[in-house]
């Protein structure tokens, strides 16, 4: 399906100055739900990119495999961020998986995110990550 491949495409070239092209992949009802939020509408979808970016100093997703049936695809991702507020401002990745949903006009109207939480912030802040890594290292046990 080319939406997927335009919606990956969009994902790739997103920065703080060019968030125009999300009108390209969303729908203006689209309904974005992840771990921290969820978001009705295109304009607040905007807004709540504008906040991400204006704090990201660099933002990659690489894709893995996908799974389409009918209007409904599942994808894997990896994210590779640089945020100056988490992981004292280095790079990092994070694995997550989304769930799209694609109007009749090809742009998604659903999109839910999965991903860690925790490993990507929790773990990222300097005295909660220490004291994190300590328990995971002690359940692993």
């Amino acid at each position: 399906m080319n939406s997927v491949k335009n919606f990956q495409d969009v994902y790739n070239q997103l920065d703080r100055n060019n968030l125009d092209l999300l009108k390209s992949i969303y729908s203006d009802d689209i309904q974005f739900i992840d771990p921290i939020h969820e978001i009705n509408g295109y304009s607040e979808l905007k807004s709540y990119f504008e906040s991400m970016y204006s704090n990201s100093g660099y933002t990659r997703f690489i894709f893995g495999e996908e799974a389409l049936q009918g209007d409904i695809c599942t994808l894997q991702w990896r994210m590779e961020l640089q945020h100056k507020k988490l992981n004292r401002g280095r790079h990092f990745s994070i694995d997550g998986i989304s769930i799209l949903r694609f109007d009749t006009n090809g742009k998604v109207h659903y999109h839910r995110d999965y991903y860690d939480l925790g490993a990507l912030i929790y773990e990222r802040i300097p005295l909660i990550g220490s004291i994190i890594s300590y328990i995971k290292g002690r359940l692993a046990k």
